[in-house]
């Protein structure tokens, strides 16, 4: 009689991170009457994306050289270990990267550089580092894999916030990783 609405999983989780960054911004908004204490300047964004850019760019030239020596001398594919599994739907694939690679990260560094490495600061950068990059892992671990991506991200995110000191770098790389990954996807990458 009556057919339920359908929402696929990646559509409700974009509806979840979205309204996370509004509560995670009016929060800090309204308590503090700005957003620089997680980071957030928007006098600083143009340079903080352009840093983030610079960071994204080396950490590529240097993830491609490991990956290329790991096949020269191990004889591993690297690659295999970020693809990710591609739905035949157009539709899917387009909101999968809407929310995968820019909804998602964004939210994701406001909520574990902005919020949870801000507040871990206090008790010094290795010990925030640590905490925010856990958790970080253990949100996106899937059982069947060794979170390497996770991990990695996790640090690099963490060092890049703290040495720029503005939360647009580290989602700026993270947006940027997500992407390439994503792209590297759809490519059979056989070295």
């Amino acid at each position: 009689m009556y057919q339920l609405l359908t929402i696929s999983p990646i559509v409700i989780t974009g509806i979840v991170r979205l309204c996370e960054t509004i509560a995670v911004f009016m929060y800090v908004y309204c308590t503090e009457g700005h957003l620089l204490s997680i980071g957030w300047n928007r006098n600083h964004i143009y340079t903080g994306i352009y840093k983030g850019v610079q960071w994204s760019f080396m950490f590529g030239i240097i993830v491609f050289s490991l990956f290329f020596l790991f096949d020269l001398f191990f004889h591993m594919n690297c690659f295999q270990l970020i693809r990710m599994p591609l739905s035949e739907s157009i539709y899917d694939q387009l909101v999968y990267f809407i929310v995968g690679c820019f909804i998602g990260p964004f939210t994701e560094e406001i909520v574990f550089r902005g919020v949870v490495y801000g507040f871990f600061r206090k008790w010094g950068i290795f010990f925030a580092c640590c905490i925010s990059t856990i958790i970080f892992v253990l949100l996106h671990h899937q059982a069947s894999m060794i979170p390497f991506t996770q991990i990695t991200g996790g640090i690099l995110f963490a060092i890049s916030y703290e040495q720029t000191k503005q939360l647009i770098t580290p989602i700026t790389i993270h947006i940027m990783g997500n992407t390439m990954i994503l792209f590297l996807s759809y490519f059979p990458i056989n070295l």
